[in-house]
């Protein structure tokens, strides 16, 4: 499965969902996965290589790959707590900052690289999982060409909301095949839609309501998911009861979680 994470802007929580989710995939489940970085060129810098504690040494990024300068096995990093293997972006912008080699590269970028390398990984991984930069501009578009599926990842305030269904929009005229939504960072103010509001704003399901947890900053300062970090968190378990319906495999989450999922929706 090639599976991208977007969102119609940044701030919204969408890294954090693809390093969770990865780890839920490799450890509760035993899948093999790697997540691609597909910000290569644009100020969105990586920040996937953070969630992982991958922020030293990289020495080779996706962006030397798809230039062609350096072998795959080299741009490939493994986190052995979670079984999960990262091909991160770089962490500085792409040299060639002219409108002209910019151009340039992107198109490049999405008849040459991308589409090829997630489909070569689709082939050695059981989970593909492209983390794509927000919004919809000229590098998230190339992205998106190199996934077969989608989630779309957005808080309940109104401007993030709106950006989300801009997104949906896209992937729809696309021809991608959307799974729903994530609600994330719900702090349940009165500025953010409700969830009967969000579930009549959104054409797709809300796969997953996230609370606001401070578990999940402090992991990434520990530079791990939060699923490694507190596996008995909110959080955590959402993340897990989230891999469980994407997959269709049963994860053991406890009784009580059972019962709360069930009603959750209803």
């Amino acid at each position: 499965m090639i599976l991208g994470i977007l969102s119609g802007k940044g701030g919204v929580g969408k890294t954090t969902v693809v390093s969770n989710l990865a780890t839920v995939l490799s450890k509760a489940l035993g899948k093999s996965v790697i997540i691609v970085d597909s910000s290569i060129t644009t100020t969105s810098l990586s920040h996937i290589c953070l969630h992982f504690g991958l922020n030293e040494n990289l020495k080779e990024t996706v962006r030397g790959y798809l230039d062609s300068k350096t072998p795959l096995r080299n741009v490939v990093y493994t986190h052995s707590p979670s079984g999960v293997k990262v091909i991160p972006a770089p962490l500085v912008l792409y040299k060639q900052v002219t409108p002209a080699g910019f151009k340039k590269f992107m198109k490049w970028l999405s008849y040459r690289g991308l589409r090829k390398l997630t489909q070569k990984l689709e082939k050695e991984y059981d989970y593909v999982l492209v983390d794509c930069p927000p919004g919809i501009g000229a590098e998230t578009v190339y992205a998106i060409d190199a996934i077969d599926e989608a989630i779309v990842v957005t808080t309940p305030e109104i401007p993030d909301v709106s950006d989300a269904l801009r997104t949906i929009n896209y992937l729809k005229s696309s021809n991608k095949k959307i799974h729903g939504v994530i609600i994330n960072k719900i702090r349940n103010k009165k500025y953010e839609l409700s969830i009967n509001e969000l579930k009549e704003t959104f054409d797709a399901p809300i796969m997953s309501t996230i609370g606001y947890d401070d578990n999940v900053p402090e992991a990434i300062s520990k530079g791990m998911p939060s699923y490694l970090h507190n596996k008995n968190s909110k959080v955590s378990k959402e993340f897990t009861r989230l891999v469980g319906n994407l997959t269709g495999e049963e994860i053991n989450i406890g009784w009580w979680e059972v019962m709360r999922n069930f009603f959750r929706f209803r």
